[in-house]
């Protein structure tokens, strides 16, 4: 399996499984959710680690801000409605192979790829006053590879400041890197924060 093709795999399943956390800093009233909000950007930094497999290792760090963004989303009190959220992601990864226990150093690793605008709605619920969940999934993308794979939220720590929605969310994963004829066992970190501004 291509590396390529497996860090945008493992950046899926990564965001698939991110989880809510509730925090303590200025909360935002349950009403300021509601209304439409222009999809501003998508950030990441993800860090996948692997298990040493017949003497070789790697460490997969990839960090992106989405351009083109376009599209928007509306929150009503239950019902999440996304309206031709698109953007592209253009950036470079690095890979950091270890050979027999010795370092061949970083090579890089282009990404791009686009994300085509789409539209449709899901269920939330709120967790607290500055937390949401999406039971059945949230923000979901195809992200272009010819399997379809699609990249997903399902539950986020918000905060609004004026006319500003930030949802952050994290995560460790424990999964499995396909290459070289090799399963490598991994533990994927990944930090992601979406922007948005009110209509």
């Amino acid at each position: 399996m291509p590396l390529k093709f497996t860090l945008f795999c493992a950046a899926a399943f990564l965001v698939i499984f991110s989880s809510c956390h509730k925090h303590n800093d200025r909360s935002s009233s349950k009403n300021a959710l509601n209304g439409t909000w222009n999809f501003g950007s998508y950030s990441t930094n993800t860090v996948i680690n692997t298990a040493t497999v017949n003497k070789d290792s790697f460490i997969i760090v990839s960090k992106f801000t989405t351009i083109d963004n376009k599209g928007a989303v509306t929150f009503d009190g239950s019902t999440m409605a996304v309206n031709g959220l698109g953007y592209v992601i253009d950036t470079t990864a690095s890979v950091t192979a270890y050979v027999s226990g010795f370092n061949l150093g970083a090579t890089p690793i282009l990404i791009k790829d686009t994300v085509p605008a789409t539209s449709y709605a899901v269920n939330y619920q709120l967790v607290g006053t500055d937390s949401i969940y999406f039971p059945l999934g949230g923000f979901s993308a195809s992200v272009g590879l010819s399997t379809g794979e699609t990249i997903a939220i399902n539950g986020a720590h918000y905060t609004i400041d004026g006319n500003k929605l930030t949802l952050t969310s994290s995560m460790v994963q424990a999964d499995t890197i396909n290459e070289g004829g090799h399963a490598y066992p991994a533990v994927t970190q990944i930090q992601s924060t979406i922007v948005m501004n009110k209509q």
